[in-house]
């Protein structure tokens, strides 16, 4: 108990630290300065990590800092794990809420990479990094190259093989992403989190594919996509979308807008 108490002492300390800002509520969603909170750590990095980590699912829990998509989870993370490279939770909890955020995806494959290092016979890391690929990145063959790693380590579920197969023959698709999202997953919490967010993950993997398919088309004519000329000239199907929601397209990102105010 001694060192947790210790721990809350010097993390309280270290967040005294955090230069003030006008919003109260975003200012304390800020991540606790590395450098202090090793300063603070008194030699327990460990139980300053297991701190750290109590505070970040305590803004998880917060429904508007979801809402908001978790804007600081990135530089939480990145104060746990250098405390504690070891401590696996939070790689996996913030991979499954961060991977439909394509401007942090780098950012939690090199977390990842962190974590694989500091336990590389752990078949969950290289398992999480083929999840980060395969639903973040829509690399297919990059997540097929890390499931068949995992696959070979000590432990793994047996279905990792076969899985990564399947995604060497295919091109990125959606239609497995809900049954899918039910097995590659670490843990019974990280397998909740996943499912739980499968929607915007799915809806992630449907922006992916018009994207991908609005950039080739603009090449080929010299024109900005529309959904409606990409399903005419046979390069995507409809895509799916929920009810009073439309597709857009604007500067080759597609977006959900309300279908009355979908441009001609």
């Amino acid at each position: 108990m001694r060192p947790l108490i210790v721990a809350i002492g010097f993390a309280l300390v270290a967040a005294r630290t955090v230069p003030d800002a006008r919003d109260e509520t975003q200012a304390d969603e800020l991540a606790w300065p590395l450098p202090a909170m090793k300063a603070a750590a008194l030699g327990r990095p460990f139980a300053a990590a297991n701190v750290a980590w109590l505070k970040t699912i305590q803004l998880i829990g917060s429904a508007d800092y979801e809402r908001r998509g978790f804007p600081t989870l990135d530089g939480w993370l990145e104060v746990i794990t250098s405390l504690d490279p070891s401590f696996e939770d939070p790689y996996f909890l913030g991979a499954t809420l961060l991977v439909t955020d394509s401007s942090r995806t780098l950012a939690v494959e090199r977390l990842l990479a962190r974590g694989e290092a500091a336990a590389p016979d752990v078949f969950s890391f290289a398992l999480m990094r083929g999840f980060v690929a395969q639903f973040g990145a829509l690399d297919p063959q990059a997540a097929a190259a890390h499931y068949r790693r995992a696959a070979a380590m000590k432990n793994a579920p047996s279905y990792l093989t076969a899985h990564a197969e399947r995604l060497e023959r295919e091109r990125v698709g959606c239609a497995n992403v809900f049954d899918d999202l039910s097995r590659v997953s670490v843990s019974p919490a990280a397998q909740a989190a996943s499912l739980e967010r499968s929607g915007a993950i799915f809806e992630h993997c449907v922006a992916g594919m018009i994207r991908r398919a609005a950039v080739q088309y603009r090449m080929q004519t010299g024109r900005p996509a529309t959904v409606a000329a990409l399903v005419k000239e046979g390069t995507i199907e409809d895509p799916p979308r929920p009810p009073g929601r439309c597709w857009t397209i604007e500067h080759d990102r597609p977006r959900l807008i309300d279908c009355l105010d979908e441009p001609p």
